[in-house]
Parts: C-alpha cells; structure tokens; sequence
C-alpha cells in the first residue's frame, strides 16, 4: 500500500508541473500578441506630400493638427518622386494631384495600414474630393495578404521545434557537427517553405530560390540564437527562447499589424529582428519589386553570425566548466 501510495505521490508531482505550464502558456502567448495588436494606432508614419499644392498642403497641415504625431509628411516636388518614395517603402502613403487630388496608397504595406490612412486623410480633406488609389494591392490568389506572415510563423515554429529536439536527442554531439546539423535543416526548411507558398499553394509564385535562401538564414538563425541560450542559462533557456520568438517576435513582425501602428515595444524591435526582417524581405520582393531588400537582409545575417559566434563560445566555456567540476 505505501509502495503504491508513493507511486501515486510522484505521478501527481509531475503531472501538476505540465498542467501549470499548459495553464500559463496561452495567457503568456494571448497576452504578448493581444497587446499588441488590439489597438492600431499610428506612430510618425510617414507620407509623401507633393509640395506644389496648397490643397495638398492644407490637408496635410489639418492632418497633422488632428493627429499630432500620427504622421510625418515629407515634401516632393512632383507626383512622381512622391509615388517613386511610395513604391521604395521610404513612405506609406503619397498625396498628389493626378491632376486631382489624389492619395495613393499600398494595400500590400497592410490592410489596416492603408485603410487608416485613407480615412484620416479623407476626412481631414473635408468637402475637397479625395480620390484614393491602390498602386500595390494584393493580388487575387491572396486577397488578404496572409501568405507572407503564414510562410514566416511556419518556419520559427519549425525552426523551434528542430532546436528543442536536437537538444533532447542530441545533446552530446560536438559543437561544429550542431551548427552542420543546423545548416542542413535550415536549407531543408527554406525549401520546403517557398516549396509550400510558391509551387504548391501559388500564393507568392516566382521567387522560389530567393525564398528558400531568406526561409534559411531565418531559419538558422533562430537555431543558432536558441543554441546559444541553451548553452549559457542552460535547460531554462528553451521557454525564454520560444516565448521570445513565437508570441514577441510574431507580435511584432509585422505580419498581423504593420509595424507602425503597434505599441512602442514593439514597433522599435520589430526591424531588428529576424522574423521583422524576413516579413519585410518577402513583402517587397512579391509586391514591391525587389526593392530596398539590403538593409532586413543584412539583419538577418548579423543575426546567424552572432547566434553561431555566441554558440561555439558558450559550448566552449560550458565544457571547460563541466570538465572541471569533474575532477
């Protein structure tokens, strides 16, 4: 009896654990992504004004009164440099005159991006028609401009995965077979990202290589990131790094709300970090033509680098330190 009274004992000693993590997860996750996206509220987003006008530029003034802070409106002198600013990403939103006046906006910059804008600065025109047109809207096969954020949440969900894994089954391997490991899966992951959204789905088609190779530095780079934590605050660094990596950095990627509409937190790291990066490379090379990809891609790059740097000097540290204490 007391034998299986003790049984019983550590049964529920390690079943309460698990049901508390279960418990606290979804507030952790829900908490973390709904403060982030519950209010869109615009923050110094900035729209290009062509300066010619002085409707233009009482709009614009009557805007910035209204909604101090809200918006930043930078002078062009002609429709064109305006709409060239717009197509760079340099701005999200132009006020031109074609030759009415006209605001154009992206649809692919994100959904409550463009809409905001157009209603703050349609009613700041009044009884002036403002006609709004869309120069990148999204196109049919993806009407709500999901498949970029879709493609990015897979492959850090799968890049976790891959890492929590290695470290349960794997934990012994030397450190430069780890970060081999880590490449091969992550050239594996990339493909079989833009594999999903390019030839089988259809949603982001003609970019398949440049895909595979943003999917894997992304994906490497989350590996390596998460090995390196592991190897400096041990064990307790697998949940830091998913809840870092999951509900933070999803939260402010920018896939579920353009990043200059979320809270201050989040709108300063959101291009600093992979998933951030790796949403804005995939947007403007689907929808903006390629264009100013250097800056998230070199991101991106810091990222691995410092990850793998960060990773073999902890390991080695780690087993200086485990073969002296075992002497």
């Amino acid at each position: 009896m007391r034998i299986r009274r003790k049984e019983k004992s550590s049964r529920a000693t390690t079943i309460w654990p698990a049901m508390l993590a279960g418990t606290i997860t979804p507030i952790i996750f829900i908490g973390i992504l709904g403060a982030a996206i519950k209010s869109p509220t615009p923050h110094e987003v900035p729209i290009a004004l062509e300066s010619r006008s002085p409707i233009l530029l009482r709009i614009a003034e009557k805007v910035e009164t209204s909604e101090p802070g809200a918006f930043l409106v930078e002078k062009y002198p002609s429709a064109a440099a305006a709409a060239t600013a717009l197509r760079n990403q340099h701005v999200y939103g132009a006020l031109v005159l074609e030759p009415a006046p006209t605001l154009l906006v992206t649809e692919a910059t994100g959904l409550p991006a463009s809409s905001v804008i157009g209603q703050e600065f349609g009613a700041a025109a009044a009884k002036t028609p403002l006609a709004v047109r869309d120069i990148a809207p999204f196109p049919m096969r993806d009407e709500d401009g999901l498949s970029t954020f879709l493609l990015i949440f897979g492959l850090t969900i799968a890049s976790e995965l891959f890492s929590v894994m290695l470290y349960l089954r794997a934990r012994t391997i030397g450190r430069y077979r780890h970060v081999g490991l880590a490449a091969l899966f992550s050239v594996f992951a990339g493909i079989a990202g833009a594999l999903t959204v390019d030839l089988l789905l259809g949603v982001l088609p003609g970019h398949f290589l440049t895909e595979s190779a943003i999917g894997a530095l992304l994906t490497f780079s989350i590996v390596m990131v998460i090995r390196a934590v592991i190897c400096i605050i041990g064990p307790a660094g697998i949940p830091l790094a998913i809840i870092w990596f999951v509900p933070v950095s999803i939260a402010a990627s920018g896939g579920l709300l353009q990043y200059l509409f979320l809270p201050a937190f989040y709108r300063v790291i959101s291009q600093a970090i992979p998933a951030g990066a790796s949403l804005t490379i995939v947007m403007r090379l689907n929808y903006f033509g390629g264009r100013e990809i250097v800056d998230p891609t070199l991101t991106l790059a810091v990222w691995a680098a410092a990850g793998t740097a960060c990773a073999l000097v902890a390991s080695v540290f780690r087993d200086r330190y485990s073969a002296e204490t075992a002497l």
